[in-house]
């Protein structure tokens, strides 16, 4: 599967990146994410997950051809 990591999380993980382990939903990729990068883990806690642009829940099904973008928390000014 692809991600596409935007705003302070380019900080703790490149742009773009394929995973290649078997995932099975969304809260296991965050599981996995955190277990990658543990200084991300507030942030990928509070952040939207989204597949081929619409924003799934934590139990979403994954599969390996899946685009996923993580959108961190943002605030506007």
């Amino acid at each position: 599967m692809k991600i596409q990591v935007f705003a302070v999380l380019k900080e703790h993980f490149d742009n773009e990146f394929e995973i290649h382990d078997a995932i099975s939903n969304i809260e296991a990729l965050k599981i996995y994410l955190i277990q990658k990068n543990k200084r991300a883990e507030h942030i990928l806690q509070q952040s939207r997950f989204a597949i081929d642009d619409c924003f799934v829940p934590s139990d979403h099904l994954l599969y390996h051809h899946d685009h996923i973008s993580i959108i961190p928390p943002s605030s506007g000014g």
